[in-house]
């Protein structure tokens, strides 16, 4: 397993999307698993299964949102330009100002 903490934020956005596709194609060949932290939607939205949205206090679960197989299956950059990405990334928002309105915690 593979945990990435923010690893391209301080990347301009042409390598930045070079790198998620090299790093996607990776670990999809040598079969791993990766863990990504991230304050970037769609970042999160393009690369991941699954996004995990968790609430202010560390550790609480607000929300488990499956990516769907057709964005799943796409190389990041080419995820954010399917049909379905910007449902995906507005449900994400939705999501993370639910979050700001309730307090951010998930009971």
């Amino acid at each position: 397993m593979l945990l990435l903490d923010e690893p391209f934020s301080a990347l301009d956005m042409h390598i930045k999307m070079q790198l998620e596709d090299l790093v996607q194609a990776t670990l999809h060949k040598l079969g791993k698993t990766a863990v990504l932290v991230t304050h970037d939607l769609a970042e999160a939205a393009a690369m991941s299964d699954r996004v995990i949205v968790l609430g202010r206090n560390p550790g609480r679960i607000r929300k488990e949102i499956a990516v769907p197989e057709a964005i799943r299956r796409l190389a990041p950059t080419e995820a954010r330009k399917h049909p379905s990405f910007q449902a995906l990334f507005d449900a994400l928002w939705v999501e993370l100002n639910a979050g700001e309105r309730e307090g951010g915690s998930h009971e």
